[in-house]
């Protein structure tokens, strides 16, 4: 009767360790000059943020979350503070993420530590918007009319390019016939 209930202990031990899919990860740092500011960690599900915790910054700025990570990674973290934020992401090994950062410059100039794949993460925002300041620029150039201005001269040349082309194909067609 022992063995037996030593047997049921264990399968339900390993049973009970093996249904737990989570576990966690760490984000912490110092966000400064932003005494009083929320800073809100989301978790990216589907596409859609969801609010994991939120914690007012005091005068030091440093910060710290926990969040349960799925088995299997990657899982995808946003902080944010306004409308500026930071993604990060966890990969299957789970290192802890440190950032540092200025709340002035919260989504746009940060440090994510040694966590190279944070640091890739950074690097592909960065240059995401960029982008998208070069379409908010040339969206706010095409509705001041600039743009219309340089398409038409453009249009214009090269449509004068194109026609002194034909006039040299047709002249160099002429002088072979003769």
């Amino acid at each position: 009767m022992k063995k037996y209930t030593l047997y049921i202990a264990f399968l339900m031990a390993v049973i009970f360790c093996g249904c737990q899919n989570n576990h966690s990860g760490v984000i912490d740092g110092v966000i400064m000059n932003a005494n009083g500011e929320k800073l809100i960690l989301e978790h990216l599900s589907a596409g859609m943020p969801v609010v994991i915790d939120t914690v007012a910054l005091n005068e030091s700025g440093k910060f710290s979350f926990k969040p349960e990570l799925e088995k299997g990674g990657p899982d995808y973290f946003s902080l944010r503070i306004g409308n500026q934020s930071i993604p990060l992401a966890f990969d299957t090994l789970a290192q802890p993420i440190h950032i540092t950062a200025d709340f002035k410059r919260f989504g746009s100039d940060y440090s994510v530590g040694d966590n190279a794949l944070n640091a890739l993460l950074k690097e592909a925002a960065q240059e995401g918007n960029k982008l998208r300041r070069s379409v908010l620029e040339a969206n706010a150039a095409f509705n001041d009319r600039k743009i219309t201005n340089q398409v038409t001269t453009a249009s214009q040349s090269s449509s004068k390019t194109t026609r002194l082309q034909s006039l040299r194909n047709i002249s160099m067609l002429t002088h072979r016939t003769l």
